[in-house]
């Protein structure tokens, strides 16, 4: 896929990304999981519009990969490409989804963390009610 982003041949790209995903054997999840991750970047820079294809994407991904790591994925595309609107945006549906989970939670803290936003004890306070007793320590 980069050689052929290198030679400017986005199409060809997608092709190689989509056959990939089809030749992967299931068993390899994370050799998939690597794949989508660079479908969505490949999508986040050249899609037309960019939010609509990777969301496109990332719904295609969710029928064939762990549903937690395919979200813990995209958000941190976004992070990585600072697009931190989708990345709230995204944080909120995990957060109903997967409020039992401490990665979710650890994450959305690290990120507000690196912004240098305020709220931040909002969404600890938020973890904690959500989080069992046992998990807290990792907080």
């Amino acid at each position: 896929m980069a050689f052929m982003l290198s030679l400017a041949d986005v199409e060809k790209a997608r092709s190689i990304a989509e056959r990939a995903l089809k030749t992967i054997n299931i068993r390899e999840e994370s050799e998939k999981l690597s794949i989508w991750v660079a479908y969505f970047n490949l999508e986040n820079e050249y899609g037309n519009p960019p939010e609509d294809a990777v969301m496109k994407i990332f719904q295609k991904a969710l029928q064939y990969c762990d549903l937690k790591k395919v979200h813990l994925a995209l958000l941190g595309m976004y992070q990585r490409t600072e697009q931190h609107k989708l990345a709230s945006e995204l944080f909120d549906k995990m957060a109903r989804k997967f409020k039992h989970s401490c990665k979710v939670w650890l994450s959305h803290i690290q990120s507000l963390l690196k912004q240098n936003s305020d709220g931040i004890q909002c969404v600890v306070n938020r973890a904690l009610l959500s989080l069992s007793r046992h998990k807290h320590n990792s907080i």
